[in-house]
């Protein structure tokens, strides 16, 4: 190497130099990318299985708790908000959405300021009433006839649900 580098002028040594300094380079850059390659593998792989085992722990933990809740149920005690066997369960009676359509079809149309007060009279709760007339429209029960407006839709009225099913009430 010596004997070919006396022949070379000090342009092409530089450029030499320079080619091997850019290959160091790029073997550096290409083994970091591999190891970030591998450490990011490796922390998806850690992540992956401590949800796993938090998923098992979480539903040990709603099993034990649901037993215990079902034995309070069987003594007549109430469960308690954050009970597993609460969970789903709508806080309001399934007859609501009519006791709030029967309200509502008192008159031809009402506005959000009597329907809160005519439920607050019957006794129903009032203090999601906003998002329980925007349920009761996406289900096509109600109609906004203008803003804070809103009227019972007729039977004849009922709108087709997106699994093709006519909802109305009677």
């Amino acid at each position: 190497m010596t004997h070919t580098l006396n022949h070379l002028t000090a342009q092409q040594i530089y450029e030499l130099a320079e080619q091997k300094a850019r290959e160091e380079y790029e073997q550096q850059e290409a083994t970091r990318r591999e190891q970030l390659q591998a450490l990011k593998a490796e922390r998806r792989e850690l992540l992956s299985s401590h949800r796993e085992a938090q998923r098992r722990l979480q539903e040990a933990q709603r099993a034990e708790l649901a037993h215990l809740d079902g034995k309070l149920l069987e003594l007549g005690a109430r469960l308690p908000k954050d009970s597993p066997l609460q969970q789903g369960r709508s806080t309001q009676r399934p007859q609501a959405a009519e006791q709030w359509l029967q309200i509502i079809a008192q008159a031809p149309e009402m506005t959000l300021a009597d329907i809160r007060e005519r439920a607050t009279r019957e006794g129903l709760p009032t203090h999601n009433l906003p998002q329980r007339l925007a349920q009761l429209r996406r289900q096509g029960h109600l109609e906004q006839v203008r803003r804070g407006v809103y009227r019972v839709v007729q039977q004849d009225q009922a709108v087709a649900h997106p699994d093709n099913q006519v909802v109305g009430w009677s």
